[in-house]
């Protein structure tokens, strides 16, 4: 009996020590924040003419800002919408009248520990597309560089970022609502990692305005002309 019970507590340290070593090897790495960095002039566009760094997931962290960066945060207006059910309307643009609507670059916070590291593969992946689909007009994935460890004194937290973009979104659309979709990619030791709302990717809306043909406008201008010129043969 007393042999029996000497085994099982050696059996049961076994286990507790084995246990314990295990979870000190636990490995770990995910994505807590992501952004996109706009800046475009339109009507009714938000922060018109401002670079502004876009909050996709929500995440309520200033450390989503880049080192050196002068964008203003907003953290509530993209409010996790999905290309399906955007929230965030960006604005009407007209490009025939100077408008425009840039596309300067991102930010991503990605955590790592206990063994894991997050690799240099680190992609802002985005797509415009009409309203209503298909979604699959992917233009890029631009690769975002470490811009600084340890954020905020957090062991392990990485921010990535590039704000040398400058897309034009608006280039070779014609008239019509389009959504912008987005999502963030990083590879790791543990797997591939994604913020991309749960599957459902990011996504806003946009407008880009009708411009009259030139031979609308230089018709409208000979009429008036024509107007202009009975008007004064009456008064003569």
């Amino acid at each position: 009996m007393i042999k029996q019970k000497l085994i099982k507590t050696l059996l049961a340290s076994t286990f507790v020590i084995v246990c314990v070593a295990n979870s000190a090897l636990a490995q770990y790495a995910g994505i807590f924040g992501y952004g996109l960095e706009l800046n475009g002039t339109g009507v009714g566009a938000l922060n018109s003419g401002i670079s502004t760094l876009y909050a996709l997931n929500n995440s309520g962290t200033t450390r989503l800002e880049p080192l050196g960066s002068t964008a203003t945060l907003n953290q509530t207006s993209w409010a996790n919408g999905t290309p399906s059910t955007p929230i965030l309307n960006l604005g009407t643009f007209n490009p025939g009248a100077g408008d425009t609507l840039t596309l300067l670059g991102g930010s991503m916070l990605t955590y790592q520990g206990g063994g894991a590291s997050v690799g240099s593969a680190i992609y802002l992946n985005y797509a415009i597309d009409p309203v209503g689909g298909p979604y699959a007009n992917w233009k890029g994935n631009d690769l975002l560089g470490l811009n600084e460890s340890n954020v905020a004194g957090n062991s392990g937290d990485l921010r990535w970022s590039d704000a040398s973009l400058n897309v034009n979104l608006l280039s070779g659309l014609t008239p019509g609502t389009y959504v912008l979709e987005s999502y963030g990619y990083a590879n790791s030791t543990v797997g591939d990692q994604y913020a991309n709302n749960g599957g459902g990717n990011y996504g806003a809306i946009f407008t880009v305005a009708p411009v009259p043909e030139p031979s609308t406008l230089a018709f409208a201008g000979m009429s008036g002309m024509a107007t202009i010129f009975i008007i004064r043969r009456r008064n003569a």
